[in-house]
């Protein structure tokens, strides 16, 4: 009956394209915390205090982005539902990306809409086969028996 359960290193092999995905995103983020500090100590913003929250903010979301990346490495549980939340925020960036006048951003809008698409896209795939898997070793037992 062991064989009939999906292995752990078979679902983490399914998530492998996904914690590329997000280690990625980590990695972008880590470097746009760099440049955003950067810029604070060379630029003189509006409100030092509103730029040094933002500066937190964007630490806070690498750091969160990184830990999701580990957790879907590890096939912790609580790993799928964090990524899809970060994909999710991160369609919204890239819908902003493509509108706002002289501050738009098209090509950062598409990178963002096709890493987060993609991502949800493996998300999907994922659960989808996970479902597949508890379901074909539900019947098997039933299968065996009759």
């Amino acid at each position: 009956m062991s064989d009939i359960q999906p292995s752990p290193s078979a679902a983490t092999g399914r998530m492998r394209g996904l914690v590329i995905i997000l280690a990625a995103q980590a990695i972008l983020m880590l470097a746009a915390s760099v440049w955003f500090l950067f810029e604070l100590f060379t630029e003189q913003p509006d409100s030092m205090a509103s730029a040094i929250a933002l500066f937190v903010l964007i630490v806070l979301g690498t750091v969160w982005v990184a830990a999701t990346a580990v957790g879907v490495a590890r096939s912790a549980s609580w790993a799928r539902g964090s990524a899809v939340t970060i994909q999710i925020l991160q369609l919204a960036i890239a819908f902003g990306s493509f509108q706002g006048g002289e501050f738009a951003q098209p090509l950062v809008g598409w990178v963002l809409l096709i890493s987060a698409g993609s991502a949800l896209f493996m998300l999907i795939r994922s659960a989808k086969r996970s479902g597949e898997a508890e379901k074909a070793a539900r019947e098997r037992p039933a299968d065996d028996e009759g």
